[in-house]
């Protein structure tokens, strides 16, 4: 039988940190999980950690790829999915027990295409939580949401950027084809998934409870470490901005040109910003060994 939750993990020399997620993954209240592993061609230990985990929980899928950044992992961990919903984790953050048991409760109950929880954020050098960091609004359920009322009061603009905090409803995201963008990198990643991901969820949900420890910061981290190069960030900014803008278009929401305009307002900014920057451009080379 498939499980209620699939749960993504991307995986690139995390050694250091993985033990840590994957004890707060394996110990959920929620047993009908599958935990889906993808080692991003590490070059530490994160490999045969992984095959010691998967050793002790036959739940642990394990998918072993050549260094491809984290939206190509995570796109062959939905690739292998098969939970009723599909959740992320990052391998240096870790999930309250009860974290995926509460988030699939609400689900089923409000039959959400996307359900939300809050979240910690802890220091990566002294552990202790950063209360000034933690996220946790109110309450909210739209039943029937749509790209008209994006930018209003609605749980939409509620949630946040991140995927590591959502459980997305998997029958959606294969009706659609919806996978993260494995061309954009230097971050946005999440950001351009959920502009394509919540525009065909009509039922969202956010709950309060802060169930989730999202690490900060991790230098060599997958998803957050990237050459601070100001002129190639442009251009990727740009790139994105104008990919969300035609995937609206193409699907004919109506308040696309507002969302054009705020794009492209935002990417003559990063442009006209970078062309003050100092560009060398020897820096343009191949950073997919160190990007998210």
């Amino acid at each position: 039988m498939p499980p209620d939750v699939s749960i993504i993990v991307p995986c690139y020399n995390v050694a250091a940190y993985i033990d840590v997620c994957l004890e707060s993954l394996t110990r959920q209240t929620l047993r009908s999980i599958e935990i889906i592993c993808i080692n991003d061609g590490s070059t530490d230990n994160t490999w045969n950690c992984l095959l010691r985990w998967q050793a002790k929980d036959d739940r642990i899928i394990l998918l072993n790829q050549s260094n491809a950044g984290v939206s190509t992992a995570r796109n062959a961990g939905l690739d292998a999915a098969r939970g009723l919903y599909v959740g992320f984790a990052d391998p240096d953050d870790y999930a309250d027990p009860e974290m995926y048991g509460r988030l699939l409760s609400g689900a089923l109950e409000h039959d959400a295409d996307v359900v939300e929880c809050g979240n910690h954020v802890f220091s990566d050098t002294t552990a202790e939580l950063i209360v000034s960091r933690r996220r946790s609004p109110a309450w909210n359920f739209e039943s029937d949401a749509s790209p008209a009322n994006f930018f209003r009061d609605s749980v939409w603009g509620k949630m946040d950027i991140c995927v590591w905090s959502k459980l997305f409803r998997r029958s959606m995201l294969e009706t659609h084809s919806l996978r993260f963008h494995a061309d954009l990198k230097c971050g946005g990643e999440d950001e351009t998934f959920r502009l394509t991901v919540l525009p065909h969820a009509s039922r969202l949900l956010f709950i309060p409870d802060c169930l989730y420890y999202y690490r900060l910061m991790r230098r060599d981290s997958l998803s957050r470490h990237c050459d601070d190069i100001p002129h190639s960030q442009c251009v990727q900014e740009f790139r994105r901005l104008l990919y969300i803008v035609d995937y609206w278009k193409a699907r004919g929401w109506l308040n696309a040109g507002l969302f054009a305009w705020r794009a492209e307002t935002q990417a003559l900014f990063h442009l006209q910003a970078s062309a003050l920057q100092p560009h060398d451009s020897s820096a343009e080379a191949d950073h997919s060994g160190m990007v998210a």
